[in-house]
């Protein structure tokens, strides 16, 4: 790639999850909000993403695609639907691109607790 200049242009890093983290309230009624790290290059980029959260094996949303844009920092950020009877002990995050392919997914087992906790 390093002897056709004009090839090197044209490649964008590409979209995937490089890191994010989970944040829960100690309230029945917070939502639990997801943020997904996908580097500055893509900010202003439109993207889809769904995170089906789970207890126990046990589906605690449906895991709806969820069109967002990246922001300034490179991050997504969504918000589950409702809030979780439940903290959920898995999170299967999936990452699309504009057009709705699967670019990436994570799978992510969580801590039963609330509060703060990366990945």
């Amino acid at each position: 790639a390093q002897d056709n200049p004009k090839e090197s242009v044209t490649q964008s890093a590409p979209l995937e999850i490089i890191s994010g983290s989970f944040y829960t309230g100690s309230s029945l009624s917070d939502k639990t909000k997801c943020t997904v790290y996908v580097g500055s290059q893509h900010s202003g980029q439109p993207v889809k993403i769904s995170v089906l959260y789970s207890r126990n094996g046990n589906n605690l949303n449906q895991g709806k695609v969820v069109p967002v844009t990246v922001d300034a920092s490179g991050y997504v950020t969504v918000y589950s639907a409702d809030a979780f009877k439940y903290y959920p002990d898995n999170a299967y995050i999936t990452l699309y691109d504009a057009n709705g392919d699967v670019v990436d997914s994570r799978n992510v087992y969580m801590d039963a607790t609330g509060g703060t906790q990366s990945f």
